[in-house]
Protein backbone atom coordinates (compact mmCIF):
# COMPACT_ATOMS: atom_id res chain seq x y z
CA UNK A 1 0.00 0.00 0.00
CA UNK A 2 2.68 2.55 0.76
CA UNK A 3 4.61 1.89 -2.80
CA UNK A 4 1.25 2.40 -4.43
CA UNK A 5 0.62 6.15 -2.75
CA UNK A 6 4.43 6.44 -2.99
CA UNK A 7 3.88 6.07 -6.73
CA UNK A 8 1.04 8.03 -7.02
CA UNK A 9 2.54 10.71 -4.90
CA UNK A 10 5.59 10.96 -7.62
CA UNK A 11 3.45 10.57 -10.40
CA UNK A 12 1.22 13.55 -9.05
CA UNK A 13 3.12 15.82 -7.94
CA UNK A 14 4.85 17.42 -10.50
CA UNK A 15 1.37 18.33 -11.85
CA UNK A 16 -0.03 19.69 -9.13
CA UNK A 17 3.64 21.90 -8.88
CA UNK A 18 2.76 23.01 -12.94
CA UNK A 19 -0.59 23.69 -11.39
CA UNK A 20 0.09 25.70 -8.74
CA UNK A 21 3.10 27.96 -10.59
CA UNK A 22 0.79 28.55 -13.71
CA UNK A 23 -1.96 30.53 -11.36
CA UNK A 24 -1.39 33.88 -11.66
CA UNK A 25 -2.77 35.93 -7.94
CA UNK A 26 -5.51 38.30 -8.62
CA UNK A 27 -7.49 40.71 -6.83
CA UNK A 28 -11.08 42.09 -7.16
CA UNK A 29 -12.76 45.26 -7.72
CA UNK A 30 -15.94 44.25 -6.10
CA UNK A 31 -17.33 44.70 -10.04
CA UNK A 32 -19.03 41.48 -11.56
CA UNK A 33 -18.49 40.18 -15.02
CA UNK A 34 -21.29 39.91 -17.35
CA UNK A 35 -21.66 36.30 -16.35
CA UNK A 36 -21.96 37.57 -12.40
CA UNK A 37 -18.98 36.50 -11.16
CA UNK A 38 -16.54 38.58 -9.41
CA UNK A 39 -14.03 40.20 -12.06
CA UNK A 40 -10.29 39.25 -11.20
CA UNK A 41 -7.75 41.61 -12.34
CA UNK A 42 -4.64 39.84 -12.62
CA UNK A 43 -1.16 40.95 -10.87
CA UNK A 44 1.71 41.93 -12.62
CA UNK A 45 3.83 44.84 -13.44
CA UNK A 46 1.23 46.62 -15.34
CA UNK A 47 -1.73 45.98 -13.11
CA UNK A 48 0.10 46.02 -9.28
CA UNK A 49 -1.76 45.08 -6.60
CA UNK A 50 -3.42 48.25 -5.23
CA UNK A 51 -2.50 49.48 -1.67
CA UNK A 52 -3.68 51.83 1.32
CA UNK A 53 -2.70 54.84 0.92
CA UNK A 54 -3.27 56.09 4.33
CA UNK A 55 -6.02 58.63 5.85
CA UNK A 56 -8.86 61.30 4.37
CA UNK A 57 -7.44 64.77 3.80
CA UNK A 58 -8.99 67.17 5.45
CA UNK A 59 -9.99 70.78 5.51
CA UNK A 60 -11.51 72.89 8.74
CA UNK A 61 -13.77 75.56 7.87
CA UNK A 62 -14.73 78.25 10.68
CA UNK A 63 -16.75 80.57 9.39
CA UNK A 64 -19.77 81.13 7.29
CA UNK A 65 -18.43 81.05 3.51
CA UNK A 66 -17.35 79.40 0.42
CA UNK A 67 -14.39 77.01 0.23
CA UNK A 68 -13.14 75.65 -2.71
CA UNK A 69 -11.76 72.69 -1.09
CA UNK A 70 -10.20 70.43 -4.14
CA UNK A 71 -10.20 71.30 -8.09
CA UNK A 72 -10.36 67.69 -9.23
CA UNK A 73 -12.27 64.87 -9.31
CA UNK A 74 -12.36 62.97 -5.64
CA UNK A 75 -14.36 61.75 -2.85
CA UNK A 76 -16.20 63.43 -0.45
CA UNK A 77 -15.92 60.82 2.44
CA UNK A 78 -17.78 62.83 5.23
CA UNK A 79 -17.55 65.47 7.74
CA UNK A 80 -17.89 66.57 10.89
CA UNK A 81 -19.44 68.88 12.73
CA UNK A 82 -17.38 70.91 15.78
CA UNK A 83 -19.86 73.55 16.46
CA UNK A 84 -23.70 72.24 16.51
CA UNK A 85 -26.24 74.31 14.37
CA UNK A 86 -23.91 74.34 11.52
CA UNK A 87 -25.32 74.35 7.71
CA UNK A 88 -23.40 73.06 5.14
CA UNK A 89 -24.31 72.53 0.90
CA UNK A 90 -21.29 70.37 -0.97
CA UNK A 91 -21.07 71.17 -4.93
CA UNK A 92 -19.51 69.29 -7.20
CA UNK A 93 -18.01 72.00 -8.89
CA UNK A 94 -14.88 74.45 -8.35
CA UNK A 95 -17.25 77.13 -7.19
CA UNK A 96 -20.05 77.00 -4.96
CA UNK A 97 -22.70 76.50 -7.64
CA UNK A 98 -24.38 74.77 -10.00
CA UNK A 99 -24.51 70.46 -9.25
CA UNK A 100 -25.23 69.83 -5.45
CA UNK A 101 -23.76 66.83 -3.50
CA UNK A 102 -25.88 67.54 -0.66
CA UNK A 103 -27.85 69.66 2.03
CA UNK A 104 -26.75 69.12 5.31
CA UNK A 105 -27.96 71.02 8.88
CA UNK A 106 -27.31 69.24 12.42
CA UNK A 107 -28.54 70.38 15.27
CA UNK A 108 -25.89 68.90 17.36
CA UNK A 109 -22.07 68.44 16.93
CA UNK A 110 -21.77 65.16 14.83
CA UNK A 111 -19.93 62.85 12.43
CA UNK A 112 -21.57 62.50 8.78
CA UNK A 113 -20.30 59.83 6.32
CA UNK A 114 -21.08 60.51 2.50
CA UNK A 115 -18.67 58.71 0.20
CA UNK A 116 -19.65 60.74 -2.67
CA UNK A 117 -17.55 60.93 -5.90
CA UNK A 118 -16.92 64.06 -7.14
CA UNK A 119 -16.10 64.73 -10.76
CA UNK A 120 -15.47 68.63 -11.31
CA UNK A 121 -14.03 69.50 -7.90
CA UNK A 122 -15.32 70.19 -4.28
CA UNK A 123 -16.88 73.49 -3.25
CA UNK A 124 -18.50 73.81 0.54
CA UNK A 125 -21.11 76.87 1.46
CA UNK A 126 -21.42 76.77 5.36
CA UNK A 127 -23.57 78.71 7.75
CA UNK A 128 -22.73 78.68 11.44
CA UNK A 129 -19.88 77.48 12.85
CA UNK A 130 -17.33 75.34 12.57
CA UNK A 131 -16.87 71.79 10.75
CA UNK A 132 -14.11 69.51 9.34
CA UNK A 133 -14.46 67.85 5.88
CA UNK A 134 -13.04 64.56 4.94
CA UNK A 135 -12.14 64.30 1.30
CA UNK A 136 -9.48 62.36 -1.43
Amino acid sequence: MKKILILLALLLLPQLAEAQTSRNPCYTTGALTTQGILNCIGVGTATPLPTYQGGATFTNITTSTDTVIKTSAGTLQGFTVNTAGTSVIFYNNTTCTGAKIGTFTTAAQTSIKIDAAFTVGLCATTVGGDITVLWR
